[in-house]
């Protein structure tokens, strides 16, 4: 996990060095519900509030369209309830996304605010912590989608409402389940220009 993200910060920082922005962000991760489809059950769990951080690069095309990449780490979540009871052993799971994002800022006459629409899209990788039982389970990643705005304030602090889908797959011998994780974030971030 440390050499994916020494990766991710490295690919960021040598993209970084092309003129643009560069946004590091933290965000609050709503208390949450997921799916986890199986042979033969579906189950429904559940996590509380929870924390993420992550970078973005943004290169301005013209006046009202960025693209760049980012990456996340949300910090592991527990599930505290599977199928409306008490989840039966230690579950923490988290996404770590890396994406492709595009920006697009809402021309308005206020310089001090400009809002603006969003969306992500890339692979999440997907890590497993917690009691033995949980462990067990071997992950691949998914698909990452997201999808919000928000308001760049005075182009220094970017606060952020985004919508996201993570996906990822467990599996061990004599089972597999595909996992879904959808969650809605309010994230500030840090406006640096490059």
């Amino acid at each position: 996990m440390k050499k994916s993200l020494a990766v991710m910060f490295l690919l960021m920082l040598s993209v970084a060095l092309n003129a643009g922005q560069i946004v590091p962000k933290l965000s609050l991760d709503n208390h949450t519900s997921g799916k986890i489809s199986g042979s033969p059950v579906y189950s429904n769990f559940d996590t509380d509030l929870a924390v993420s951080v992550g970078i973005e690069y943004l290169h301005s095309l013209n006046e009202n369209i960025a693209v760049g990449g980012g990456a996340e780490y949300q910090f592991f979540r527990e599930i505290k309830k599977l199928d409306g009871n008490i989840a039966p052993y230690t579950a923490k799971f988290n996404y770590m996304p890396i994406y492709a994002t595009a920006e697009y800022l809402i021309s308005m006459n206020n310089a001090n605010m400009k809002p603006f629409a969003k969306v992500n899209l890339g692979y999440a990788f997907y890590n497993l912590s917690g009691d033995a039982d949980w462990l067990r389970w071997a992950t691949n990643g998914g698909m990452y989608f997201a999808v919000g705005g928000g308001i760049n304030v005075k182009n220094i602090v970017k606060i952020e409402l985004k919508y996201s889908i993570f996906t990822g797959s467990r599996s061990m011998p004599g089972a597999a389940n595909d996992d879904k994780y959808a969650i809605i974030s309010l994230g500030v971030g840090y406006i640096f220009d490059i």
